[in-house]
């Protein structure tokens, strides 16, 4: 018996050939598929004084914060009001702009869309800012990415329900896996920026890179240094 099999290749033109060898042609440039607007996470120069604010007078859930690894000056908060892990992030914010935005997610059915639409993403030039991984905090698959006014917009799925009626806010420090819950990835610099430009940085749940972080952590040694000296006296 002889097995033979003939066909001519499929050659795409310039305008739907992929980036990747193996493939014939690129994805449908349907991405993401976002169900609803799932969280937004803003900047603030007192990350505690905010999310208690929330908590207080609007009635937020305080699920979470990071606070840096070498000093206990808190840096990213979750809140909530209701069972997912959080509706509102806050990131500390060194600028002098007011009110700037970090990030707006939107919610996907599966953790596979995150990877489906990194790969389109890709395909079409459009660069993927970090992951696909998942957070420590909330659990969640996350995936980012900027649209086209450089605003960062997070893809996410996944995720833990907190049903716990007496929660009490739990503290994670980077090296927990705040933001990677693997710990082994370290998320780019350019994650430290917010929406719109300014002459500062944000930090995030993964932290600060060096220089924010000893900015940071600046006043509360000075404030350490100051409570030594009284104290000796």
């Amino acid at each position: 018996m002889t097995l033979f099999w003939e066909a001519e290749e499929y050659v795409a033109d310039a305008e739907h050939a992929s980036v990747y060898p193996d493939r014939p042609e690129k994805r449908s440039t349907h991405a993401a598929a976002g169900r609803f607007l799932d969280h937004v996470t803003i900047a603030a120069q007192d990350v505690t004084a905010f999310a208690e604010w929330y908590s207080t007078v609007l009635g937020f859930r305080i699920m979470a914060y990071t606070r840096l690894d070498d000093a206990p000056v808190v840096v990213f908060g979750v809140l909530t009001t209701n069972e997912k892990s959080h509706d509102l992030g806050i990131v500390i914010d060194t600028s002098s702009t007011r009110g700037r935005v970090h990030h707006i997610a939107f919610w996907v059915d599966q953790p596979a869309d995150l990877v489906r639409t990194a790969e389109i993403m890709t395909e079409n030039g459009v660069p993927v800012e970090y992951g696909p991984s998942i957070h420590g905090i909330g659990e969640q698959n996350f995936l980012y990415l900027r649209e086209p006014s450089s605003l960062r917009v997070e893809v996410n799925s996944g995720g833990y329900r907190n049903y716990v009626p007496d929660w009490r806010p739990r503290t994670w420090r980077p090296a927990e896996g705040a933001n990677d819950m693997f710990r082994n990835w370290s998320m780019p610099d350019s994650m430290m920026e917010a929406f719109p430009a300014a002459d500062g940085k944000t930090a995030t749940e993964d932290g600060a890179p060096p220089a924010l972080a000893a900015e940071l952590a600046n006043p509360w040694a000075v404030t350490r240094n100051t409570e030594r000296t009284a104290t000796r006296a």
